[in-house]
């Protein structure tokens, strides 16, 4: 399993799409684009997470990532079917991101100096997390 954190705008969804080959992305940009309540939109991607590594495909999850407990969540799915962790960490500029999310159809509305600090403290701490794998793009 792969998982992707960085800020909106970052390029997750990108990388995702130019990585992917046979794998499963679960996405939470029906989040912004939908206006899905957030709960029910996270635990469907959780869902096709654990059926995908169940039946041995690889997953690739297009999401902020940015707080430790939602990367908990991924490594223990992962760990529940005995599937290796992978952690990339987009290092797109803050500024790259607010321009890119304000040109969407639907910005993502977030606290950008608290998503901006989470960021920062994923750099510190993200080596050790426990994942198999932690690449910085």
């Amino acid at each position: 399993m792969t998982v992707l954190a960085g800020l909106p705008g970052a390029g997750k969804s990108t990388w995702a799409a130019r990585n992917a080959g046979e794998a499963l992305v679960v996405t939470g940009d029906d989040i912004r684009t939908g206006g899905a309540d957030p709960n029910a939109v996270f635990h469907r991607m959780r869902e096709q997470a654990r059926k995908a590594l169940a039946e041995g495909r690889d997953v690739i999850v297009d999401a902020c990532s940015l707080r430790k407990t939602d990367r908990s969540v991924w490594k223990s799915i992962a760990s529940a079917v005995g599937a290796s962790t992978e952690l990339v960490v987009m290092r797109t500029p803050l500024s790259t991101c607010r321009i890119r999310d304000a040109a969407r159809s639907h910005p993502a509305g977030i606290d950008w100096a608290r998503a901006f600090e989470n960021l920062n403290e994923l750099y510190r701490i993200a080596p050790r997390e426990g994942w198999g794998r932690v690449r910085l793009v």
